[in-house]
């Protein structure tokens, strides 16, 4: 059965919305099928890149996702939610070195802005540096009053790293805590973005 998008031609913001309506209800192949529809229709749109990468993200397919991300912050250099993302999905590839390049401009951003102080947290646990992590962690959530589902995730990850400094206080027989990870950009943060028209946590 053919869909509204395959009978008539739609604008960017209208194959933007069917395509996250579908992420939304984890439509996969059809908000992919959307996007890339978009992305033919639209090659230079950033927004479109931001959400396909978030999708291929979503379903594992990382090597895709940086390509689309990167690509998208290189079309818009202000899409601070892109750039984090595109940071954390070098963290979770083991690729530091280019994390912490692709976080670096977030450091022009307000000292109180949410995503340069999780920016902060993240490469301080990447040195292992799980103090600090914590501490810019704490910050970050209590600042940021836009992106819940972002909050999400950094409490796991602030829970991970308060276990894992509990258990160096522990005697040496204690049971050790799991690793921690840094999560992945997932597609709710995304999709929570553009829900209020704007970049998330930018303060705008």
């Amino acid at each position: 059965m053919s869909s509204i998008a395959d009978e008539v031609k739609l604008d960017e913001s209208e194959l933007l919305h069917l395509a996250m309506q579908a992420m939304r209800q984890d439509r996969h192949d059809e908000a992919t099928r959307l996007l890339k529809r978009a992305h033919e229709d639209f090659p230079q749109s950033a927004r479109v890149l931001h959400l396909l990468g978030a999708e291929h993200a979503q379903m594992g397919l990382f090597d895709r996702a940086v390509a689309e991300m990167a690509e998208a912050i290189r079309l818009d250099p202000s899409l601070t939610a892109a750039r984090f993302q595109l940071g954390l999905l070098y963290a979770t590839s083991g690729r530091a070195v280019e994390a912490e390049a692709t976080w670096q401009p977030l450091e022009q951003l307000s000292p109180e802005d949410p995503l340069r102080l999780f920016k902060s947290a993240m490469v301080h646990v990447l040195h292992d540096e799980f103090v600090q992590g914590i501490d810019y962690l704490k910050q970050g959530i209590a600042h940021n009053e836009i992106n819940e589902a972002l909050n999400v995730d950094m409490r796991r990850l602030l829970a991970d790293l308060e276990q894992r400094q509990s258990g160096k206080r522990s005697p040496k027989n204690a049971v050790q805590p799991v690793a921690v990870k840094i999560p992945p950009p997932m597609k709710r943060v995304t999709l929570t973005a553009y829900d209020r028209n704007s970049d998330p946590t930018s303060g705008t």
